[in-house]
């Protein structure tokens, strides 16, 4: 199976299907095998760096279409996931399950092959979050906390204990023990012992 994105095709040249609303903004997606050859059309959303496609096992891809997620069948040319996934900014594939992890505005969730969608993790102090890599059951990002510094953190989940490192975190700790805060009671005090 080959799946890419195409420009807008001339009409009747292949079978067409469409997915989400149909509109001139539309992104087109040409799935192709030895037996088969159509294509679709993905209503979009509005992430414009978020234009991604995956394929998974068993003839399935999952289309992201500007922040919009669909999980397609292409032998029954039919979307899985009961409704679109929107506000996708970042996604990543594990192939060893066939699993999609994305960003969804401030929570990681994921994607089964079957369509259904779970959150990874929320309630966590996201500005920003892209994903990097999937390696040894680990899921690896770097975000952004700019109430606490300008600068991006590095992330990573284990997928299976769901624990979490942060370096965030681990800078905070280090900086508290290697130079501990002197309180006002604890500075008169040593104003007092020097005299």
């Amino acid at each position: 199976m080959h799946v890419e994105f195409i420009n807008k095709p001339v009409s009747g040249k292949y079978p067409e299907k469409h997915f989400g609303n149909i509109t001139p903004n539309c992104l087109w997606v040409k799935f192709t095998d030895d037996e088969n050859e159509w294509v679709g059309s993905f209503e979009t959303g509005w992430v414009k760096d978020a234009k991604l496609i995956f394929q998974l096992q068993n003839h399935k891809a999952f289309i992201i279409a500007n922040g919009h997620g669909y999980l397609i069948d292409f032998n029954l040319k039919e979307q899985i996931n009961e409704s679109v996934i929107s506000h996708i900014e970042s996604a990543l594939l594990n192939a060893v399950n066939d699993t999609i992890y994305f960003i969804d505005g401030f929570d990681i969730k994921y994607v089964n092959s079957d369509g259904s969608v779970d959150v990874l993790l929320s309630d966590y102090n996201f500005d920003k979050i892209i994903l990097i890599k999937i390696k040894d059951n680990k899921l690896y990002a770097k975000y952004w906390h700019y109430q606490a510094n300008t600068n991006s953190f590095n992330f990573e989940i284990d997928l299976i204990t769901k624990e979490v490192k942060d370096s965030f975190y681990i800078e905070e700790k280090q900086m508290n023990t290697d130079k501990p805060k002197i309180g006002l009671v604890d500075r008169i005090k040593n104003y007092f012992n020097k005299s």
